[in-house]
């Protein structure tokens, strides 16, 4: 027996081994698809609504699909150039940053007389932070260019998944074959509710950001917003770093004034009701993920797709939360998931 037990160890830790390596890989595969399923449970309640009044399946994904085409090209061209000039502006305002926080230390190094000594920030001069904006921008830009792919497998996705309920049905016909069916047709709908309705929060959220931000005269705002968008995605760890990155922009354009304070003011104010309020009022107990679970999300697809990793962590993972909550064998794995209350 001891023997056995070694031997499926083994077996474990090769399979793990196995899976790591093959989604390493077959990273750009794996991502193309996965953000396609996102775009595509994006789509899919206007498809929904269209079907329930009465539009054909066919033409409810025609009329979603040329209708988020026409957003993603409006919006994309615009923001294509702004993310390019915002990335190209990236050296003067670090330098601008760097000169304003040295100008700090050198007088609280005059005014504790040399007592306290302050030199870290003379080490964020050597930073890449140019170079690392031009490689996020050129990220975006490459996902913009395979849009195109993303966009027809979302479309073949969000067609296919409406008859895919029905072919199980035909597939598992007994009484209690149907079970099998009922609990995918169940986390289909959870998993959609989730992904529209964090998405239609981290929108709003992001058009908010961009209002507040253009109305403090924030260069950038656009951009800006759209990085809110995306990173609201992410719980809790999103929402800081979105209110921080307006912050120092603000810092570098007009210094250490009371402009770039009362934006922050705002800009928290905002988060904290979306993030405290409204987020938990509309997602119910769907979001409830531990703090440790999501950070160790982040790190770990972080670590293996890299930015795409961690748009995709927390998505994925209350995704398979969602799934695991819905088969009775697994649920209880879905509470390690979960914070303690």
């Amino acid at each position: 027996m001891e023997k056995e037990n070694k031997i499926e160890f083994l077996l474990a830790i090769i399979a793990v081994i196995l899976i790591g390596f093959t989604l390493r890989q077959a990273q750009d595969v794996i991502i193309i698809v996965l953000l396609s399923f996102l775009l595509a449970y994006i789509m899919d309640p206007i498809v929904t609504f269209l079907k329930r009044i009465g539009v054909p399946l066919l033409l409810a994904v025609t009329i979603a699909a040329l209708l988020f085409l026409g957003i993603f090209v409006a919006l994309g061209s615009v923001l294509y150039n702004n993310i390019l000039e915002f990335a190209a502006s990236f050296p003067r305002y670090q330098k601008k940053l760097i000169d304003l926080f040295l100008d700090i230390t050198q007088r609280l190094n005059t005014y504790s007389n040399g007592r306290l000594k302050f030199n870290i920030l003379e080490d964020f001069k050597a930073l890449p932070v140019a170079s690392f904006a031009f490689t996020l921008a050129r990220s975006i830009v490459n996902y913009v260019v395979q849009f195109g792919v993303i966009f027809l497998f979302s479309v073949l996705f969000v067609y296919g998944k409406h008859n895919f309920q029905r072919k199980l049905m035909k597939i598992f016909s007994t009484k209690r074959e149907r079970r099998i069916p009922v609990v995918f047709g169940k986390i289909d709908r959870e998993v959609r509710k989730y992904i529209a309705l964090k998405t239609a929060i981290s929108l709003g959220t992001g058009v908010l950001a961009g209002i507040i931000l253009y109305a403090f005269s924030i260069q950038y705002a656009l951009v800006l917003g759209f990085v809110t968008f995306i990173l609201n995605y992410i719980p809790s760890i999103g929402s800081v770093i979105a209110t921080l990155i307006p912050f120092f922009i603000g810092l570098a354009q007009y210094g250490i004034t009371p402009k770039p304070f009362w934006m922050l003011f705002a800009l928290w104010i905002m988060q904290t009701i979306i993030g405290n309020i409204i987020d938990p009022k509309l997602m119910g107990n769907t979001m409830n993920l531990s703090l440790f679970v999501i950070f160790l999300s982040l790190l770990f697809w972080g670590w293996l797709w890299g930015p795409a990793g961690v748009l995709l962590a927390v998505p994925m993972t209350t995704s398979v939360k969602i799934v695991l909550e819905n088969i009775p064998s697994t649920s209880k794995l879905a509470k390690l998931l979960e914070h303690s209350k």
